[in-house]
């Protein structure tokens, strides 16, 4: 699974509803990459924190005001206000998350483990579910993802209800902002969530859902 550019990735946080105070999980982590933009905005940190600019070679650059804003980016970072998990069943890609994880400075706003998505279970009672899941290309693992999808569709809505014991026709259904989000282009893995899908199309702007 190739990762989220990070404008990519911001964007669909912000399509979420993220803002930094719920409780995130993605259950298909991979290398890390949106749990780690979420916990950058969880933690208010300033967008290119980490790296440079090629302004900064400009003969009218100003050091030490630029030095200021650094200083003053970093005196507003804050520790992070509700949980993050992130988990994948690939070991090999959990180590690059958390690598990813370390160098971006967030290793310590994230719980990330080896784990199956159907024995996943959201680090929260209330809070946002957000996933950039497996294409599925071959017929086999289109029917494998589509049962996991919709495995985890169930459990984040028994665990974002409430565990009440009630049965799930019975429960309320997640706020708009409780509810999981998958970035996908499959209309299989669109219904095996069950719910109306916001399409976001690789080459810019919005697509109309699928017909179901």
């Amino acid at each position: 699974m190739r990762p989220c550019a990070k404008i990519w990735r911001y964007g669909l946080l912000m399509l979420a509803g993220y803002d930094g105070t719920q409780a995130f999980q993605d259950p298909f982590c991979g290398s890390g990459t949106i749990a780690i933009e979420a916990a950058w905005l969880a933690q208010n940190r300033a967008p290119g924190l980490l790296r440079g600019f090629a302004f900064e070679r400009l003969k009218n650059f100003d050091a030490a005001l630029w030095a200021q804003l650094q200083n003053e980016a970093r005196a507003a970072v804050r520790s992070a206000a509700a949980p993050i998990a992130a988990s994948d069943n690939d070991r090999a890609m959990l180590a690059a998350a958390r690598a990813n994880a370390e160098t971006a400075g967030v290793s310590d706003a994230i719980d990330l483990t080896c784990q199956d998505v159907c024995d996943t279970r959201p680090p929260a009672a209330k809070g946002l579910m957000l996933s950039n899941p497996p294409y599925g290309v071959r017929l086999a693992e289109v029917q494998a993802l589509a049962r996991a999808v919709s495995a985890t569709r169930h459990m984040a809505e028994t665990a974002l209800c409430g565990l009440d014991g009630r049965p799930a026709q019975q429960r309320p259904r997640p706020a708009e902002t409780d509810a999981p989000v998958a970035e996908t282009q499959n209309p299989r893995i669109e219904r095996a969530f069950g719910l109306p899908p916001v399409c976001v199309g690789h080459g810019g702007g919005f697509q109309p859902p699928h017909a179901a």
